[in-house]
């Protein structure tokens, strides 16, 4: 139980950190999903607004960490752990982003009060790397389906394989203190399920793993061949977080089919399975974050690179709803960076984006009914 506990708290902890510092990591003329002018993103206002929502994010962080530690010290309610751990996690979502919510709107208010003159369009450019998608790189889906399917096929062929080592009452969930809490009768069908999930989880990084490669260019104006540099290496860190992700999450399930095959009862190895899979995934969000910023903005590059030109970037502000939305009909893009966070989002205007979007929601309920079913 304390075990779990620990792992519950490092964990909000951690997100929090990478939830409170997306101000600081997003490019630096996006302001809680609002184009700021370059000379006006050091402005105190803007500033103070960052620090604030650091603040408030880690706080609120801080907080839901507290009931843990309750229930980490009462064994009468550790199964209410579990629920607890599903609300905190959707109330801190919900919470979070009506907090970035008012900031946005509180920096769109402070750029209405900006001179008709920094809002003029005649200087605004565009920078396109011709080159781009040549030298652009991610991690080859060849890799990304072939590791995958390796690890899929051992989850399905092990039931297979050991059928009549399975035992007549399966362990099919453990509860928060790792003992066992519900048996199944054997049943080759409820041994279908990790497939199917992996499957459909792979799909989904597929998907996302072609939009980071795919994703419309964002260069700096004043220096473009330095951001290009940047956008690369940073798509690329980003396509190998998500590739060891995948692999991570599908060695879970096969491990977890193992653990149903042989019988094992003991639930804290899946545990400690877990937390070798939360590790690498939010300490590398966090890495990436620091070290490159979204687009890879922070990331240093050869000075030699260097190619300073004028003008200043196109301001799109009206494409973007709330500031995480991208809705643009006229732009045949996909995939655009997002303005609040790292990584990549759709575009909703576009029909092939809104199919995407439909198709992946799609996948994900009919997981959320096998895992009924099965």
């Amino acid at each position: 139980m304390l075990q779990l506990t620990i792992i519950m708290i490092v964990t909000f902890i951690f997100t929090g950190i990478v939830i409170a510092i997306t101000p600081y990591i997003t490019r630096r003329e996006t302001v809680f999903g609002v184009f700021i002018p370059e000379g006006r993103t050091s402005d105190p206002f803007v500033v103070k607004k960052k620090n604030d929502f650091f603040l408030i994010i880690l706080v609120l962080c801080l907080l839901m960490c507290i009931p843990f530690i309750f229930f980490g010290s009462n064994e009468e309610m550790m199964n209410l752990m579990a629920i607890y751990i599903t609300v905190a996690i959707l109330a801190y979502c919900f919470i979070s982003y009506g907090i970035y919510y008012v900031y946005h709107r509180q920096m769109k208010s402070f750029k209405e009060t900006f001179p008709s003159e920094e809002s003029d369009v005649e200087n605004q450019k565009i920078v396109i790397s011709t080159g781009f998608n040549k030298e652009n790189k991610v991690v080859s889906n060849f890799w990304f389906a072939g590791v995958n399917i390796v690890i899929i096929l051992a989850t399905i062929l092990v039931p297979i394989f050991f059928y009549d080592r399975i035992p007549y009452q399966v362990p099919v969930h453990w509860g928060v203190d790792g003992e066992v809490t519900r048996y199944r009768e054997r049943n080759i069908s409820m041994f279908l399920s990790f497939p199917l999930f992996q499957l459909g989880m792979l799909t989904i990084m597929l998907v996302i793993n072609h939009g980071i490669k795919k994703a419309k260019q964002k260069l700096n104006v004043e220096n473009p061949k330095v951001s290009r540099a940047q956008n690369i290496a940073f798509r690329y860190a980003m396509s190998k977080l998500l590739f060891a992700m995948a692999t991570l999450v599908s060695l879970l399930f096969l491990l977890i089919q193992c653990f149903m095959v042989f019988g094992i009862q003991e639930g804290n190895y899946i545990l400690i399975a877990t937390i070798i899979i939360l590790v690498p995934s939010i300490g590398g969000s966090l890495y990436i974050a620091i070290r490159y910023g979204q687009g890879g903005e922070r990331l240093r590059v050869n000075d030699k690179e260097a190619n300073v030109e004028s003008g200043s970037t196109y301001d799109d502000d009206k494409y973007w709803k709330m500031g995480l939305f991208y809705f643009n009909p006229k732009d045949p893009t996909v995939w655009v960076e997002k303005r609040f966070g790292l990584g990549m989002t759709i575009n909703f205007g576009s029909p092939i984006g809104i199919m995407l979007m439909v198709g992946l929601i799609v996948v994900i309920i009919v997981l959320m009914v096998i895992s009924f079913l099965l």
